[in-house]
């Protein structure tokens, strides 16, 4: 009786031990094989996640293409396309490099004017990002180019160009449809932070670009 316990107890010894040299000889599965199929993750965001990785909500790309759209026209000179994103009552302003100020022109007629004078002097901007940091509202967007270039601007010094030291808001009129507001210049902003944003020689001119092979 005794030696039959015994040879039971050593044999559920061994099993334990087999279990713990198994389990010390498998490799740990990764968190996201230990959750639940279709279970988000709770683990927080990398503090830098890639550049290719981003998620937006169908109200967002609407008005990210819109952006997008308007800039485009802008750089492709069309007159009619760009001037048709804006609301009729839309407001602009602009840094005029070859004063060092800030203009601004109100309703689409006075834009369709501004919009005349940029392309004549071969005006193009450069995207880097579109953002929006206001949590309490989509009804605007920053925009930060990486580039602007004029005839104006190689003129005054920057053949290549410049990177604008402020971002620019776009804000949407409330169908969402159209450009209320393009504040791409510094309006009531202290004269010397106007000064310095719409001057060639008080921004950051981009390098040289490098020929391609």
């Amino acid at each position: 009786m005794n030696r039959g316990r015994a040879s039971a107890k050593g044999t559920q010894m061994a099993l334990a031990a087999g279990v713990l040299l198994l389990a010390a000889c498998s490799p740990v599965a990764p968190v996201s094989q230990l959750e639940p199929q279709g279970s988000p993750s709770t683990s927080s965001p990398p503090s830098s996640p890639s550049s290719a990785t981003f998620t937006v909500t169908g109200v967002q790309a609407d008005k990210i293409a819109l952006v997008v759209r308007f800039v485009t026209a802008f750089n492709a000179a069309r007159l009619d396309d760009a001037s048709a994103l804006f609301a009729v009552d839309a407001n602009i302003s602009d840094c005029a490099y070859a004063t060092d100020a800030v203009v601004q022109a109100q309703g689409r007629a006075a834009i369709r004017g501004w919009l005349v004078q940029r392309f004549a002097d071969h005006d193009q901007l450069v995207i880097a990002r579109i953002f929006n940091m206001n949590p309490d509202s989509d009804r605007a967007v920053g925009v930060d180019f990486a580039r602007r270039s004029s005839d104006t601007i190689a003129r005054l010094g920057a053949p290549n160009g410049l990177v604008p030291e402020l971002g620019a808001k776009i804000g949407f009129d409330a169908s969402g449809q159209r450009i209320g507001v393009f504040a791409n210049g510094p309006v009531g902003a202290d004269p010397g932070i106007a000064l310095r944003s719409c001057s060639v020689s008080g921004v950051t001119s981009p390098p040289v670009p490098t020929p391609s092979a």
